[in-house]
């Protein structure tokens, strides 16, 4: 019986022997990044060198302003104290990991500096009591505007309330560029996207709202054209924001401000007083968006190459043909922020078939787990925020050109077909013009799922949801 039960062992160690020694000699050679293109991927530190280069650290930048920008009212943004901080945090030649984590968890960063979080606990009270007006996402395919005026006083106290960082925020969106400068490898080559600092993008997220909020009030008011030229200031400090972006989530957060912005734009232009200088202002200020200004490319080259490096000493793990997954597929969602979605030759969010037939487990049977349980299924997500930036500030452009011509003696349809805008911004998501939907009021596209769900509403995540605008039309 031992006998039987040792020669079982013997054969099963074979088995695992041979099944692990032909796993071993049948991986592949080095595979190619290909959304890298010629870039050096010979490691994930001469790939973040190359991508992102040390950038002088200036004071005129804004990304230094916006860094800056929720430190207490007390505070010299400017002074060398603050500069210098600045420096010591981003300079390659002096920052290492464990400083930066020191500094991160300190009383030095702003984040955690008494000041906000006591002005981030009054904001949320006085909201609170207002109905949450400055959710704009939920006025979508409503009237932000008309909240706003409801909620005049809740308006002007949080004005009040943010006048410091208002203030610097102008200074922000005046400044003549915005750099990223954000280091992302260490004096000792070591990477570690935990330990990276980034501003403080909740507090850039509220100074936006109330941005965009006070001027929408403004505006209604009757400073129409001062106010626009506000929110369209800001437009494109979002817009120079999201092209110098290092990391993915300013990146993110700086397509939210610009969509902030945009829906701002959009409630004022449905108001029945907006004079026509208004809409003439949206269309001169706002040229065609340029891929730069709403895609991901570099944060996510950076984000999927460092989650590709995948590796394990399990020989029944082939890590360059697992490495190959994630090239394939990563590359696969980078390019779909380039290629419109109705060009897409399959859905980024799918995943290549490893496991194919039923001895799929022969080789790399860990790699194909790991590659179907592990890979990071939000980045497609990137995809979609940024097509809808781009459909939304497309539609703005077409909503502002139909606002100034539209002749009420003929259908909406007609109007829109005889506007330059309707006709030269197609809905990258169709390949079509962009739908009007008469009982709604409002300017669709099919969304990133390429279906025409009849201008359905969704969460901004969403797949399953139609991008669109509402346009209230009033006889002048």
């Amino acid at each position: 019986m031992k006998r039987i039960i040792l020669k079982i062992l013997m054969i099963i160690i074979a088995i695992l022997f041979l099944w692990s020694g032909f796993n071993l000699i049948t991986d592949i050679k080095e595979p190619k990044f290909e959304a890298a293109g010629n870039m050096d991927t010979s490691s994930l530190v001469a790939f973040l060198n190359e991508l992102f280069p040390p950038i002088p650290i200036e004071k005129d930048n804004g990304f230094y302003k916006l860094w800056t920008m929720s430190e207490p009212p007390d505070v010299d943004v400017e002074s060398d104290e603050i500069f210098k901080m600045q420096k010591d945090l981003n300079d390659p030649e002096t920052a290492t990991e464990q400083s930066v984590r020191e500094w991160t968890a300190s009383s030095k960063n702003p984040k955690n500096k008494k000041f906000f979080k006591s002005f981030s606990k009054k904001r949320r009270e006085i909201l609170k009591k207002g109905g949450h007006w400055d959710n704009y996402s939920q006025y979508a395919n409503k009237d932000w505007g008309r909240s706003i005026i409801e909620n005049r006083e809740d308006v002007l106290k949080i004005q009040k309330l943010m006048k410091p960082l208002m203030e610097r925020y102008e200074k922000a969106i005046n400044s003549g560029y915005f750099e990223d400068y954000t280091l992302v490898v260490f004096k000792d080559d070591k990477i570690n996207f935990a330990a990276v600092t980034i501003p403080n993008l909740l507090a850039w997220l509220q100074v936006a709202k109330q941005h965009t909020a006070i001027n929408v009030l403004n505006a209604m008011e009757g400073d129409w054209a001062n106010s626009v030229t506000n929110i369209l200031d800001n437009t494109d400090f979002a817009k120079r924001a999201t092209k110098g972006s290092r990391t993915l989530i300013t990146n993110l957060v700086a397509k939210a401000v610009l969509k902030i912005s945009l829906w701002g734009l959009s409630s004022i232009m449905n108001q029945p007083e907006c004079p026509d200088e208004v809409f003439q202002l949206v269309l001169n200020r706002m040229p065609d968006l340029k891929y730069e200004e709403y895609g991901s490319r570099k944060p996510l080259l950076a984000e999927g190459f460092s989650t590709s490096q995948v590796s394990s000493i399990n020989p029944l793990f082939q890590n360059k043909r697992t490495k190959k997954y994630y090239y394939d597929h990563l590359s696969k969602i980078i390019e779909s922020e380039r290629i419109p979605p109705y060009k897409w030759g399959s859905d980024p969010r799918e995943l290549e078939k490893v496991k194919n037939g039923f001895f799929w487990w022969v080789q790399n049977p860990f790699g194909k787990l790991k590659h179907t349980k592990e890979l990071i299924e939000n980045i497609p997500t990137v995809s979609l925020k940024s097509w809808h930036t781009k459909v939304l500030y497309d539609m703005t452009r077409i909503s502002a050109e139909l606002h100034l011509k539209y002749d009420p003696s003929i259908s909406v349809q007609e109007n829109l077909d005889g506007l330059d805008t309707y006709r030269s911004l197609t809905d990258p998501c169709s390949g079509k013009p962009y739908i009007w939907h008469e009982k709604k009021q409002m300017l669709y596209s099919y969304g990133a799922d390429r279906d025409d769900d009849g201008g359905k509403d969704g969460p901004v995540k969403s797949w399953d949801a139609d991008f669109f605008l509402s346009i209230i039309l009033y006889v002048k």
